[in-house]
């Protein structure tokens, strides 16, 4: 199961995926945090984006 980075729902439907341009890690965001521009932090070294 995959979590959105910035509230932590579950983003099996309706999400995007992307690498982190840090690390290269795979996260995730539901449509509503990426909608609003919600911010996020990569939990393996901490890059943070909109």
């Amino acid at each position: 199961m995959n979590s959105c980075v910035s509230c932590g729902r579950d983003c099996s439907i309706g999400a995007t995926s992307f690498l982190c341009p840090s690390c290269g890690n795979n996260l995730s965001r539901c449509d509503d945090c990426k909608l609003r521009g919600t911010h996020f932090s990569c939990p393996h070294d901490g890059f943070s984006g909109p």
